[in-house]
């Protein structure tokens, strides 16, 4: 049997494997119709499709003064499916880190203080209920405490 047409003795079966393009539809499930025609007439088959992509993770926005105390991130996470947003940071204080909370349509969290100085680097993780991963980090500067 090809993808075009074949034969089949009479009481032989065979497996017909369907193969379809997902990339242009959103998040969900989705149904069509596959016709299978032979001599004895046409069956309309129902399929349907799952479709499941990793979330999705926005320009994080740094907020706060660039002096030791503690920064605020914000970002947008996009997933039907969401089951957690979490950051976690590392710079000369150390690192840590901790879950996001969603406010608006945003996802926010505040990380710090930062006694020493210098470049942290802090990274979202959005996580959906299939297990797709999607990371997105972000890096700032800041300045070290007085004293």
């Amino acid at each position: 049997m090809s993808r075009g047409g074949g034969s089949l003795d009479p009481g032989a079966g065979t497996t017909l494997t369907i193969t379809a393009d997902r990339s242009s539809l959103g998040e969900g499930s989705s149904t069509g119709t596959v016709a299978v025609t032979w001599s004895g007439g046409t069956v309309l088959v129902s399929v349907q499709v799952t479709v499941d992509h990793a979330p999705v993770v926005g320009g994080i926005d740094v907020g706060g003064p660039t002096d030791c105390s503690g920064r605020t991130l914000t970002t947008t996470v996009t997933d039907t499916t969401l089951q957690s947003v979490r950051v976690a940071w590392t710079g000369p204080s150390g690192s840590g880190q901790t879950a996001m909370a969603a406010s608006g349509g945003r996802w926010s969290a505040t990380i710090g203080p930062f006694p020493i100085g210098g470049t942290v680097t802090a990274t979202v993780t959005a996580v959906d209920a299939a297990g797709h991963t999607t990371t997105r980090p972000t890096s700032f500067h800041v300045d070290p405490c007085p004293g």
